[in-house]
């Protein structure tokens, strides 16, 4: 199965822990704005990862 992980990062916490489970995995990992770029056709599962949104 071909996955690809995207995260969205302000601090860099998700963008390591998405690195980590990519190199565990094997699979593809790219920042938010990079992965719009990419067509999503060639994988069977994305996870998405982001940071906590504070909403007033």
């Amino acid at each position: 199965m071909k996955t690809i992980i995207i995260y969205n990062s302000q601090t860099g916490f998700t963008k390591r822990y998405a690195e980590w489970i990519a190199e565990k995995s094997g699979a593809d990992c790219y920042e938010l704005s990079e992965a719009k770029k990419k067509s999503m056709d060639n994988y069977d599962a994305i996870i998405y990862g982001g940071g906590h949104v504070q909403v007033e």
